[in-house]
């Protein structure tokens, strides 16, 4: 492929940055200054024809501009490993209400912890281990909605906590209505109401839900992914991004494709693929989200892939900022990339473009 054509690799900065011309070129200069000035015009000629190649000057680059997605940087990095309020033994999700507050869960200890939207530490609760049978299970992923309600996965339901207070309002896992499934992710429509990844019932492998803010069931999507891939998909290998509409993108970790569907569970498109070229997965495909442009992030071993909301390939950055032991991803309707990473450190980025 012609270097032109190639996919740019934009890495994740603080700082702009610039080109300094070589030093070698600046001493040959003051050389051949220094030879004029004593009158040797002659040898000046010689020592310039006689420079080799790789000590000619080298022309400051302009600072490129952005794509459309443009650089990210990060803006602000708290966290850590302790016991203390504000560190974390095993931090895993983040959630960001409309506020900019921020929610991390910490496996170690089962703690929610509150930070404001500079990093500082606010409050926090711990989980109720005797809600669940299971003593060895985890937390699995965090939500907060516009009315401060922070949603907590555990143990196959929904924990329901008021942001504020810790005070738990309800656990949600289903209706008399509805059959008995076992929840394994979620995310928040824009209109308040949950959408739900769930292992199915005997008749399905996966399902989609579709909940309300109280845990009573609206619609129920099954196979979602296994009516489409003509393979047996497992619930536990998808993880949901949604967009400002309402579209849901399913990134199945079998087979490293990215699912599109409309908000009412309506399959669109498939895009996506291990390989080495424009727009495939380095390896496997581990996160997902979607910006306020609909545009999808996808990071694998090597960084982030982004698409546009149809699927085509647009750009690649690198992660080498934020180091490597991603953990989660999210992204917020202001284009904030909020990422869980190694050492329990949480980094927020912003797009210099966005």
């Amino acid at each position: 492929m012609p270097a032109e054509l190639r996919p740019r690799h934009a890495d994740f900065q603080s700082t702009p940055v610039t080109l300094e011309q070589p030093r070698s070129f600046k001493f040959l200069a003051f050389l051949l200054i220094a030879l004029f000035v004593l009158g040797g015009l002659g040898i000046v000629i010689v020592l310039t024809n006689s420079a080799s190649s790789s000590d000619k000057p080298i022309a400051k680059a302009p600072v490129a501009t952005p794509t459309p997605v443009g650089v990210a940087r990060v803006v602000l990095t708290f966290g850590g490993e302790g016991t203390a309020p504000g560190l974390f033994q095993d931090a895993r999700h983040i959630a960001v209400d409309s506020n900019g507050n921020m929610f991390v869960d910490d496996r170690g200890t089962m703690r929610i912890q509150k930070f404001d939207a500079n990093g500082k530490y606010v409050s926090g609760w711990t989980v109720d281990q005797s809600l669940c049978s299971n003593k060895s299970a985890t937390l699995n992923t965090l939500a907060a909605d516009r009315s401060g309600n922070v949603f907590v996965h555990y143990c196959g339901s929904i924990l329901k906590y008021d942001g504020t207070t810790g005070k738990l309002l309800a656990q949600l896992n289903g209706d008399k209505n509805s059959p008995r499934d076992f929840y394994l992710d979620m995310m928040l429509y824009p209109d308040g109401n949950l959408l739900v990844l769930a292992s199915g019932s005997p008749s399905a492998n996966e399902v989609l839900l579709r909940l309300d803010a109280n845990g009573k069931v609206l619609a129920r999507y099954p196979n979602p992914v296994s009516s489409q891939s003509n393979r047996h998909t497992l619930a536990l290998t998808l993880k949901p991004a949604m967009d400002g509409l309402g579209n849901i993108f399913l990134l199945n970790n079998d087979d490293d494709a990215i699912y599109k569907f409309t908000a009412d569970g309506k399959y669109v498109n498939r895009f996506g693929s291990v390989g080495t070229g424009a727009g495939q997965f380095d390896t496997s495909a581990n996160h997902i989200a979607v910006d306020n442009q609909s545009r999808v992030y996808v990071m694998d071993w090597a960084g982030i892939k982004v698409f546009d909301s149809n699927g085509a390939f647009v750009d690649s950055m690198s992660t080498k900022s934020i180091g490597g032991g991603v953990m989660e991803m999210r992204m917020t309707d202001k284009n904030e990339v909020y990422v869980v990473a190694n050492k329990s450190m949480i980094y927020k980025l912003v797009m210099n473009n966005p």
